[in-house]
Parts: structure tokens; sequence; C-alpha cells
């Protein structure tokens, strides 16, 4: 439902296709881009019948001190918007 969505559906070419991976460009907070990715892209599994996030440790650490997420997720409802930027979308 296009009611349910962030933004318009696009593609993107599969890198690895044992895991729906794909090349992420960043990722972004309140849409800016925080230069986790470096100068390569992060390589990302999409699987959108799971909530579940998980990545390298320092890229985590990085997101969890930027979003300034409590241990209990008390904060849920204040935290900024996160986005993920694929093929400069």
């Amino acid at each position: 439902r296009e009611s349910r969505m962030a933004s318009k559906l696009f593609w993107v070419p599969v890198s690895n296709p044992g895991y729906w991976q794909v090349e992420m460009d960043d990722i972004t907070i309140k849409n800016k881009k925080q230069g986790l990715c470096k100068d390569k892209h992060c390589q990302v599994a999409v699987d959108t019948g799971t909530s579940l996030m998980a990545g390298p440790t320092d890229i985590v650490n990085a997101l969890v001190d930027r979003l300034h997420v409590a241990t209990d997720c008390s904060n849920f409802d204040t935290l900024p918007v996160l986005g993920f930027q694929l093929s400069n979308h």
C-alpha cells in the first residue's frame, strides 16, 4: 500500500543473490548523511519480513551514539528519522 510507504518504490541491483544483498550509499539521520559507509558502499541484506537490524559493531555503535537510544527503548517515540540511502535515493 502506497499509504504506508515513506517514498516511491525503486529497484537496485542485487550484489549477492543468495542473501538479497545490495549496496547502500549511506545511513541518514533527519535526512542528513552520516558518512558511515565512508569511501565504499556498505553491503546490506534486505529482508522485509523482519524488524531486525544488524551490522558491523563500529557502525551500530555510531548509530546508537548519534540517535541517543535508551537501553530500554523508552525514548522510541522521540527518536529522529533514520534512513538508508540506496542508489542516490
